[in-house]
């Protein structure tokens, strides 16, 4: 007897993939949102790692301390989580802060704070693809 897929668990793939790849094109331009207001309107200080935080999924990211150009003391959270990059309580750094808003904040890391959206915008082009290529499978593609 010859293996046949399930036809809706198969268009059920297809939709979660590009449910997932929605998921990711949303999150990519809500972080290139935030990224592009920092990176044309925002201004860089001296700050101190003042704690990590862990969220509620297990991401960490750094509580920051710094002043503003006005004077004010500001402890904010790093918009982007420490994945790659980590940083010690007590650790100077430097942070890109949005002064209308000065709780929006990152560390300043050059280039590298385009990391989070490409990897973001990458898993939608890779999800997008998958959907795609996955109605063209041969039905023996899941069998031993």
């Amino acid at each position: 007897m010859a293996y046949r897929p399930n036809p809706i668990s198969a268009r059920a793939g297809v939709l979660a993939c590009y449910a997932l790849a929605l998921l990711c094109l949303a999150g990519g331009g809500y972080r290139t949102r935030q990224l592009t207001t920092l990176t044309t309107d925002g201004v860089t200080a001296a700050a101190v790692v003042d704690g990590i935080h862990r969220g509620t999924k297990g991401l960490k990211s750094a509580e920051l301390r710094f002043t503003t150009q006005t004077g004010e003391e500001i402890t904010a959270r790093d918009i982007l989580p420490m994945m790659i990059f980590r940083f010690k309580k007590g650790e100077s750094v430097r942070v890109i802060y949005h002064p209308p808003d000065p709780r929006l904040v990152t560390v300043d890391l050059g280039r590298w704070i385009w990391l989070q959206p490409v990897a973001f915008f990458a898993g939608a082009v890779m999800l997008t693809v998958l959907a795609v290529m996955m109605p063209r499978m041969p039905a023996s593609a899941g069998k031993n």
